[in-house]
């Protein structure tokens, strides 16, 4: 495996970005095909991972965490929250938050913890990752910056 390299999306990337996310079981109905807050992992011209960031003030919606299965346990998840972190500390976003469905156990590695869903500021509740494209049953989940 080489190392693969984290950098911001471009809109040459959103056609190998939306198959890696189906492919992960993730919604694409609501990405922007310009990619912006994106960061994917390039492996020499291949998109094997993706990450969005979402602006809301001080506040950050931490979305769309995928990696490539034969990318996996390479840290290379981490390496991409660590970048979407780092962009939304340099935005001055204080508080992101994210839902999941099945990776809390991994976000909670990361130091998110899980809040109740009504605690979202009213900007991400509105979201349609919350209104229409995450199940009820997903976790909310927040990290202090």
């Amino acid at each position: 495996m080489t190392a693969s390299r984290i950098r911001p999306a471009k809109p040459a990337d959103c056609q190998q970005v939306a198959v890696l996310l189906k492919s992960a079981g993730l919604p694409i109905d609501d990405i922007d095909p310009t990619l912006p807050g994106f960061f994917v992992a390039d492996d020499g011209g291949e998109i094997v991972g993706a990450v969005g960031m979402e602006f809301f003030g001080r506040d950050g919606l931490l979305r769309s965490l995928a990696v490539a299965p034969s990318q996996r346990n390479h840290q290379l998840g981490g390496r991409l929250c660590t970048a979407a972190v780092d962009f939304a500390r340099a935005g001055g976003v204080k508080r992101l938050f994210l839902l999941t469905t099945d990776a809390d156990g991994y976000f909670a590695k990361l130091a998110f913890v899980p809040i109740d869903r009504t605690l979202a500021p009213a900007p991400i509740l509105k979201h349609e990752q919350f209104t229409r494209l995450c199940p009820d049953s997903a976790i909310l989940m927040e990290k202090q910056l």
